[in-house]
């Protein structure tokens, strides 16, 4: 048979040309077209011919010799056969060489659909890559991340210069300062875009967020990120053991070198920009604060405050913030700590026998909250550097008000110079002058220690004896109960005795050591509820004077 494309002869039995791979027709296609030529005798009954005398040209008609026939095609799609071979080959090499230029064209053909394929997906991939790792599209996906507020799809977009580990705390905070301060998310915003049509360009030096490249994507585009410069915060204590840090980011630090003096600062980071928490937690005080992070360099101040507190009775009790502190004014010395935003409210009072009185209130306030004039308002600066004065009003521990401190005890004793120095000269007059109006104020009043001493005075007045301190000195004073103190006096005394009889004198000196017990019985009262002398030296020995 001939193949319909090339006109190569092949073996009947072949399905595929030998020359061209083409598919052959079937047999039964094949011998379809020949059915009406099956008896070529009847087909032309006029011919005289022999039966099968005119079979080739019959079977061939329409057809040149030159033609290859093929049963049930149309010539027009038949190839010319291929000739019995010449005897000089010439004409056989000239149809080969017509049918070898066609073959070239059908085999380009069968390879060129794959490469146009192939080439057109590559084509189709590069595009599409650029796309996907535009820098455009990384700006868009953080806005509506921003937008969104997707933790997670900004936690995959920002890049940390120093490849920071970023968390959802971190995140959150950056969402915070954008929500606080509109202007700077706008300004990132315009930011990243103006890095995103230019990308090669160096970031601005102001830019929190900006464009960064992080490796490959797809092994040929530049892959882009949200990228920027982690910050380091400091915190300053003057709180030793105070642990600080931010909150959800990384562990606390312990401030283990810090004192009132000498305060200690702690670095916690690095974060990203962002609006952060801030903590600090020590056994006196606990505080916090939110702040902007932006730039490095920011310092949160968690110093605790102390103040210094002073008063013209010392012995009285502190009050902060109407609260007793438990502790008299010179025992607590000073008062702290307190955050520097607090505004307390400082003042004394003083209790003896169920009577009390009060100084006016100091009220911390800021700067800005001060009104002029207003004696019981003073600013922390001023405070801090002045101290809280609380005075009680028409006091004056060198008059007639006394009162003692129990952890003072100088103080005690420089008040009871002035308490004993009355004392004595009452003393004196009620024995001296049988004058014992103001002897008696130095003792409880109808007591039985009263009685005793107005009459022993009076004794001493009718035996004639005068008598005159001459010098004394408050060595000791201490609290031995609930307002009673003792209080250790050296005394020295000159004493005349005038005979009634004769008229005749005699004077002679002693001295003695007295412990006295003191009772405090109302704000600035005093009063000598026992005695004991000890150590009595006289100059005269034959004297026995006593009281």
């Amino acid at each position: 048979m001939y193949c319909r494309y090339c006109g190569t002869k092949n073996p009947d039995h072949a399905k595929f040309c030998l020359r061209c791979g083409k598919p052959l027709l079937p047999a039964d296609v094949r011998t379809s077209g020949r059915t009406e030529e099956a008896n070529p005798v009847e087909k032309n009954p006029v011919s005289g011919s022999e039966p099968g005398g005119n079979r080739e040209r019959e079977g061939n008609e329409g057809h040149t010799e030159d033609e290859a026939y093929i049963p049930g095609i149309p010539s027009e799609y038949v190839s010319p056969a291929a000739p019995a071979p010449a005897e000089d080959g010439t004409e056989a090499a000239n149809r080969s060489t017509a049918m070898s230029g066609k073959q070239p064209f059908y085999r380009k053909k069968r390879y060129m659909i794959p490469l146009v394929i192939v080439l057109v997906l590559l084509v189709a991939a590069y595009f599409s890559g650029k796309y996907m790792t535009s820098p455009v599209r990384t700006v868009d996906a953080f806005e509506q991340a921003v937008r969104d507020q997707n933790t997670g799809v900004l936690k995959s977009l920002i890049l940390p210069s120093e490849h920071t580990h970023v968390n959802d705390a971190q995140i959150k905070a950056m969402l915070a300062l954008f929500k606080s301060h509109p202007g700077i998310y706008s300004q990132v915003v315009s930011d990243l875009a103006a890095s995103a049509h230019h990308p090669d360009r160096t970031a601005l030096s102001h830019a929190l967020y900006y464009l960064q490249k992080d490796g490959k994507k797809y092994l040929v585009f530049d892959n882009y990120k949200i990228g920027t410069t982690p910050i380091q915060a400091k915190i300053l204590t003057n709180l030793k053991g105070m642990s600080v840090g931010i909150k959800g980011v990384g562990r606390a630090q312990t401030a283990a070198q810090a004192d009132d003096q000498s305060p200690q600062s702690l670095t916690v980071g690095p974060v990203i920009p962002g609006e952060y928490g801030f903590y600090g937690d020590s056994d006196k005080l606990s505080t916090a604060k939110t702040a902007d992070l932006t730039r490095s360099g920011k310092t949160i101040d968690f110093s605790g405050v102390y103040l210094t507190i002073q008063s013209n009775l010392n012995g009285a009790e502190l009050y902060v913030d109407n609260k007793d502190t438990g502790e008299t004014v010179s025992a607590a010395k000073t008062y702290g700590p307190f955050k520097k935003s607090e505004t307390p409210v400082f003042y004394a009072k003083y209790t003896v026998g169920g009577k009390s009185i009060k100084t006016n209130s100091v009220t911390i306030v800021r700067d800005s909250a001060m009104d002029s004039g207003d004696g019981n308002r003073i600013t922390l600066s001023e405070a801090e550097s002045s101290g809280i004065d609380l005075e009680f009003d028409n006091v004056d521990p060198s008059s007639d008000f006394y009162a003692l401190d129990g952890n003072d005890e100088q103080s005690n004793s420089q008040n009871l110079n002035g308490y004993f120095q009355g004392f004595y000269d009452a003393l004196s007059s009620a024995v001296s002058d049988d004058m014992p109006d103001d002897f008696k104020t130095y003792f409880v009043n109808g007591s039985s220690y009263q009685k005793a001493q107005l009459q022993s005075a009076k004794k001493f007045y009718d035996q004639g004896i005068t008598e005159s301190i001459q010098d004394f000195t408050v060595d000791h004073v201490k609290k031995i109960g609930d307002g009673l103190y003792a209080a250790t006096t050296d005394e020295s005394w000159s004493e005349s005795i005038t005979d009634p009889d004769t008229g005749d004198s005699k004077d002679k000196d002693f001295s003695y050591t007295n412990t006295y017990q003191l009772q405090e019985t109302a704000p600035g009262e005093l009063k000598i509820v026992g005695q004991k002398i000890s150590h009595r030296q006289d100059s005269d020995a034959s004297s026995d004077s006593s009281y």
